[in-house]
């Protein structure tokens, strides 16, 4: 059995809404020791009352997956591997990009105790059950309590030992959900730091 490829570049996306009224992504690169490489994001974007008409309820995944991850890729030097999103809706980027692009989940008995030790919020309350055709299951890792899986666009099934060799590198250094936790608090603080402009 040969040994997982060492990939050079992992990417954690994560979009999210402010207030119901804006919304601001992040992109975090990090390498295999998941040290960041760079980091991007957008300034909170405020749609026009048009925009919201004109787009109606697509507004919301117009932006979240299509104009705010092409505008973050576009000014990454590196090119990432493989790509990590925070949601099942955020697997709709992998129509923008060329890398296979994840969503990492938690089984069932992870589920509770992982919620607990992250909160609710970084797992968006999405688990592996009942179609697990949808899902394939990562390697052990890290010999944490429970397992983890991921989902993916069936379309690109052929790139799934990339999505398993990030995983299983970043799980040797940290939480494998630990750049959505650093890539959420500096998000936050964008949220922030725009909040006190205005």
């Amino acid at each position: 059995m040969t040994p997982p490829r060492q990939l050079d570049a992992i990417g954690y996306l994560a979009t999210s809404e402010i207030n119901s009224t804006s919304y601001v992504g992040g992109l975090l690169i990090v390498n295999s020791n998941a040290r960041p490489l760079e980091f991007h994001c957008t300034v909170p974007f405020l749609p026009s009352r048009s925009q919201r008409v004109l787009y109606g309820a697509s507004l919301s995944g117009s932006l979240m997956t299509e104009d705010i991850p092409r505008a973050l890729f576009k000014k990454a030097k590196h090119r990432p591997d493989v790509v990590f999103v925070n949601s099942m809706a955020m697997l709709a980027v992998q129509a923008e990009l060329e890398q296979p692009v994840a969503c990492i989940q938690v089984t069932s008995e992870a589920m509770g105790e992982e919620k607990e030790r992250l909160g609710a919020d970084c797992l968006n309350g999405e688990e592996v059950s009942g179609n697990q055709s949808q899902f394939e299951k990562a390697s052990p890792l890290f010999g944490n309590k429970g397992s983890f899986g991921f989902a993916m666009d069936p379309k690109h099934e052929g790139k799934k030992e990339l999505v398993n060799a990030g995983l299983q590198q970043i799980s040797c250094h940290v939480d494998i959900h630990e750049p959505f936790e650093r890539l959420k608090l500096a998000l936050d603080e964008t949220g922030k730091v725009s909040n006190h402009a205005a």
